[in-house]
């Protein structure tokens, strides 16, 4: 299987771009590849700190290719800081969230 996983420092620098208030207008957040729980963690208070009005999509899913399963491998103790952002106080315009193929 082919695996990406975030280094500590690319999360630490998306964490700073997503809670710094300077996305606002984006609609989209896609993350694709190995997301530890501290990862997940840290996004999540990350966009939980930002103010994101125009959020439509968030996609924290893996396709599958061909007979390899690739997830994003968001693990069950993730869940809980998902939940944590997943309302229409900070995300108002939130229609749409992906989480296929995790585990």
């Amino acid at each position: 299987q082919d695996r990406t996983e975030l280094t500590v420092a690319q999360v630490d620098g998306l964490c700073k771009g997503l809670s710094s208030g300077g996305l606002k207008s984006l609609e989209e957040l896609s993350f694709h590849g190995e997301l530890s729980d501290k990862a997940v963690q840290s996004i999540c208070t990350a966009i939980g700190a930002g103010k994101f009005l125009s959020l439509r999509v968030m996609d924290i899913s893996r396709p599958r290719m061909m007979r390899n399963e690739m997830s994003c491998n968001v693990q069950p103790d993730s869940g809980d800081w998902l939940a944590g952002i997943l309302s229409a106080e900070r995300l108002p315009s939130l229609r749409t969230l992906k989480l296929n193929h995790t585990r």
